[in-house]
């Protein structure tokens, strides 16, 4: 095919688009082991799309935090590493779309991020997880 690509770049259109898909399994995950973080390697898609969907997928539990440099987004595993994780957030600001805090401690979740920069949305794990898919059961027998 002759011809450029005139709003996107200005490579050739044989070249085509440098494009890439994911796909996900959708499934029913027990909420009692998401809540004790045993399915984290399950929901990570869920955590990477919530935080807009682009660069690496944070999907391994293997440290006290986790922010890589291709990822958008940064999670805090143990709440006793705050300030190192603090630290790095901020020194990354601008590149950095949501936060993820893992603690079943309203009041610890409450400080962490009142140290993070005010513009970088945050989310409790896994309780504001569990409550976002929670299913109405009130009323049924």
């Amino acid at each position: 095919m002759r011809g450029s690509y005139k709003f996107v770049d200005p490579s050739p259109i044989a070249d085509g688009l440098e494009e890439n898909a994911e796909f996900f399994t959708l499934s029913y995950e027990d909420p009692d082991l998401v809540g004790l973080g045993r399915k984290f390697k399950a929901i990570a898609p869920l955590l990477w799309l919530k935080a807009g969907g682009a660069g690496a997928i944070i999907d391994e539990l293997n440290d006290s935090w986790a922010l890589p440099v291709e990822a958008n987004y940064g999670i805090l595993f143990d709440v006793n590493q705050w300030r190192a994780f603090v630290t790095a957030v901020r020194e990354r600001a601008e590149s950095l779309e949501h936060m993820y805090v893992v603690t079943d401690s309203d009041a610890t979740f409450q400080q962490i991020v009142g140290e993070l920069p005010a513009d970088i949305p945050s989310t409790q794990l896994y309780s504001d997880y569990l409550r976002t898919f929670e299913i109405n059961t009130r009323g049924q027998a």
